[in-house]
């Protein structure tokens, strides 16, 4: 899983490649979707782990 500042810097270049309101928008969905699955992925981990104690 991606570090804090890891995801800091990946949004801060993609928001940098911006050029108008219809890339603003996919950029963030693509950001929005990427935090989601991370999301995902943690609320799975902590599951998992509250099964096992």
């Amino acid at each position: 899983m991606a570090r804090e500042d890891e995801m800091r810097e990946v949004i801060q270049d993609l928001m940098a490649e911006v050029v108008d309101v219809e890339s603003l928008a996919k950029t963030y969905a693509t950001i929005i979707s990427e935090a989601n699955l991370q999301l995902a992925f943690i609320a799975e981990q902590i599951s998992k782990e509250n099964k096992i104690n």
